[in-house]
């Protein structure tokens, strides 16, 4: 049996295996949603899943040192510029590595995805662009994203003693937050997650929503 793969304009664009799922998680840099998707790819291989932890950006994309670069202020680039690039990463992302294992009835767990673009959205860009140019890109089964203050991620980011990135000043995590927000209310299957407990307490709650689609 197969069933559809809804892409994030609504169109059908394939088929999967019935065991395929695609898991994303995002939030903002510092809410520790890259170790919440390591833990929920662990927890699902160690139940015997198949399944494929990713990220994007990639690393091995064409334009990934860019975004790479850019993101760590190397050289000046306009937002819009920076997520077409972010949107060409994702096309080889979803061509060579999503669908192929979708279709092998694998479950992905992508640590961030198109959402962080249509999140940046907020910061003067042009939404309707950007759903346009990520329109045949797969819908996730399942989307959660790990809500932590922005101050409290511009904590942690501090925390760890790394230079800053070209989100992590304090005005740019609030508005990349109120923009996740905004982007949500145009999705289905949101799972928002409290970040500011415990590790195990925010994979926990995080897991319960994972076993919900299961």
């Amino acid at each position: 049996m197969t069933k559809d793969i809804i892409s994030l304009g609504g169109n059908t664009i394939g088929s999967q295996d019935k065991g395929g799922l695609f898991i994303v998680v995002e939030g903002l840099d510092g809410s520790g949603k890259t170790t919440q998707a390591e833990l929920i790819a662990d927890e699902l291989k160690n139940r015997g899943k198949e399944t494929v932890l990713t990220v994007e950006p990639t690393k091995t994309s064409p334009v990934a040192k860019r975004i790479k670069d850019a993101l760590a202020k190397k050289y000046k680039i306009e937002l819009e510029e920076l997520q077409k690039l972010f949107s060409e990463d994702r096309k080889e992302h979803v061509e060579k590595v999503i669908l192929p294992n979708l279709k092998e009835g694998k479950i992905i767990v992508s640590d961030r995805y198109a959402f962080t673009t249509f999140s940046y959205g907020s910061f003067g860009n042009n939404l309707e662009e950007l759903f346009t140019l990520n329109e045949n890109y797969p819908l996730p089964d399942l989307t959660i994203f790990i809500d932590v203050a922005p101050e409290e991620c511009r904590k942690r980011i501090g925390g760890r003693g790394e230079s800053n990135q070209l989100f992590d000043e304090i005005e740019k995590l609030k508005a990349h937050r109120e923009g996740y927000k905004k982007i949500f209310k145009r999705f289905q299957n949101i799972e928002t997650v409290d970040g500011n407990n415990t590790i195990e307490k925010t994979h926990k709650k995080a897991m319960q929503a994972v076993n919900a689609i299961l």
